[in-house]
């Protein structure tokens, strides 16, 4: 984020900067015009007549003054310019803040996702292992019902299901 605001930074620097070449070639070029109509290469020494220096210091003065109404206008335009150079620079900023929650949310919705994802299939596992099942007691089960359909059956023992006790502790475990 930071190298994305110092980028735009920089970059409306650099609009700044040529903004202000701009208006300042602008500048020089009127005032090589203006000069172009002020001076006069013409030198005249008669005392009714101004000098060739005398042109020039006037020119210069008017120079100074085209500088002074150009500045002017200049620095009215240039509190608009910089007011609107700001309000880019604080949307900036504002953007830049609203996409740290909305990167900081996604981040956490992904997260929370993958975690009950996670949980889920670990229940899904877990529920197959339990619907499976043991298959030795399975087996220890279909021998007692072996074993008790036949004394079941046979009348004369009675008192078979205590030879239930005497199976061998392989078959329990």
């Amino acid at each position: 984020m930071r190298k994305l605001f110092k980028s735009k930074w920089v970059s409306y620097k650099k609009i700044i900067w040529i903004y202000i070449h701009m208006i300042s070639k602008k500048i020089e070029k009127n005032i090589k015009d203006k000069k172009k109509l002020f001076l006069t290469s013409e030198t005249n020494i008669s005392p009714n007549k101004a000098s060739y220096n005398a042109k020039r210091l006037e020119s210069q003065k008017s120079i100074w003054q085209i500088l002074k109404r150009r500045n002017s206008r200049l620095i009215r335009k240039l509190h608009y310019f910089i007011k609107n150079f700001i309000e880019r620079i604080y949307i900036d900023i504002l953007l830049c803040l609203i996409n740290i929650p909305r990167s900081n949310a996604q981040f956490f919705i992904e997260s929370t996702k993958k975690i009950i994802d996670k949980y889920i299939f670990n229940n899904e596992r877990n529920q197959k292992v339990i619907s499976k099942p043991n298959q030795k007691k399975i087996h220890f089960i279909s021998i007692i019902k072996r074993w008790s359909s036949r004394f079941s059956t046979s009348s004369h023992h009675p008192h078979s299901y205590c030879c239930l006790f005497s199976l061998s502790s392989h078959l329990v475990y």
